[in-house]
């Protein structure tokens, strides 16, 4: 192999400089304050939505980058997930629909519904964030129902 040199340091050796200096650690980046929440609850006969909520800490903007959930309904029903947030100067908060796949029947005669969906989403200092399930009847009881996000406090 044929090897040209110029100046201090021959092609290879460049190469090889520039392959070291991208592979080194990254001492230098932020440390991540991460955020987990997962919150369970059940929809009583005569009702259609259940509304799982939690107040984010003063000083602290939440970044949600996942968020997921499962809803045993009676047969025959449907359910939707899905997350409020706030962020600027809102009042009241924005909601986001999640895929929500029905999955089948389970023991009981229940079917579950789940989703689980990468995001980005934000919610500003101090606001609630609520994680909602909504069903299509109020007809029996909707059991099992829990919600989780995971991202990062900035």
């Amino acid at each position: 192999m044929h090897k040209y040199k110029h100046g201090l340091f021959s092609v290879t050796q460049l190469l090889i400089l520039i392959v070291a200096m991208g592979n080194l650690p990254r001492a230098y980046a932020a440390p991540v304050d991460a955020f987990q929440v997962s919150q369970s609850g059940t929809m009583a006969a005569g009702t259609e939505g259940l509304n799982l909520t939690f107040t984010l800490p003063t000083g602290k903007q939440l970044v949600i980058e996942y968020v997921a959930g499962n809803c045993f309904v009676p047969a025959g029903q449907t359910c939707v997930l899905s997350i409020l947030t706030q962020v600027g100067s809102a009042t009241t908060g924005t909601q986001f629909n999640l895929q929500t796949d029905g999955i089948g029947a389970f023991g009981g005669g229940n079917v579950l519904w789940r989703a689980g969906q990468q995001v980005k989403l934000y919610a500003k200092s101090g606001t609630i964030v609520t994680l909602r399930a909504d069903r299509n009847s109020p007809t029996g009881t909707a059991t099992v129902t829990f919600m989780s996000l995971s991202g990062y406090l900035e």
